[in-house]
């Protein structure tokens, strides 16, 4: 298994119901990763973005 999946699947093992957006052809950094993150978190503490 390349490096680059171990933390996924670590993920999967101790979280295997959490939502996993894996974006391989990106590098460590994300920009605008915000832009998805925080609807989501917002929507899964039941308020409002």
């Amino acid at each position: 298994m390349p490096y680059s999946e171990q933390p996924r699947e670590r993920l999967v093992s101790l979280a295997p119901d959490a939502v996993i957006d894996d974006r391989p052809e990106v590098r460590h950094y994300i920009a605008d990763a915000h832009l998805a993150i925080l609807p989501f978190l917002l929507d899964a503490n039941g308020l409002k973005a």
